[in-house]
């Protein structure tokens, strides 16, 4: 499962990485848009398949490793937002400011 994750990240860094140097290049050819938009589409629609397709991995590899390995998230250090002061407890406070 991992090394089919792996392939498809790497397989993103190359669609993103040719559409990246594809696009414009396409674009300043002499017949412009109208010749080249099909490919464009095609590509942006290869990428958008390809990060939902790497979610959909990254969330199925981060439970099957977690159910693997048997981890736990930490609890927050010292019960962060537990008080009843908020994100910003108060601590020693200067003379003159309240």
């Amino acid at each position: 499962m991992t090394i089919a994750f792996q392939s498809a990240v790497f397989a993103l860094i190359a669609i993103s990485f040719l559409l990246v140097i594809g696009v414009p290049v396409a674009l300043a050819s002499p017949d412009g848009w109208s010749s080249s938009k099909n490919v464009v589409f095609s590509g942006v629609s290869l990428w958008i398949g390809s990060v939902l397709f790497v979610g959909i991995l990254n969330s199925f590899i981060s439970q099957i490793c977690s159910r693997c390995f048997r981890l736990k998230l930490p609890p927050p250090p010292g019960g962060l937002y537990s008080s009843s002061e908020g994100p910003f407890p108060s601590g020693p406070r200067r003379r003159g400011f309240p």
